[in-house]
């Protein structure tokens, strides 16, 4: 995900998910919330466009990590 698939300026407010990494295998505009638009902007702020938007590790590493955060939630009841 890169700076660009962010649309602050749309009502509401999306995301663009690309087609390889969709589930349906098409490219999608997600919505989301107003208060999620303005974490995200201040977030991205200053960032170069098309710069990744998240630092993650490589390999899988992402399904580690969710494993981990799902571990935690269920921990926290």
């Amino acid at each position: 995900m890169t700076t660009t698939d962010f649309d602050f300026k749309g009502d509401p407010p999306t995301i663009t998910i690309e087609a390889a990494y969709a589930r349906n295998g098409r490219r999608d505009k997600v919505p989301i919330s107003p208060e999620f638009a303005r974490v995200m902007r201040r977030y991205l702020e200053g960032r170069l466009p098309a710069c990744p938007v998240f630092n993650t590790p490589g390999g899988n590493c992402g399904a580690k990590m969710l494993r981990i955060d799902l571990a935690g939630d269920i921990l926290r009841g």
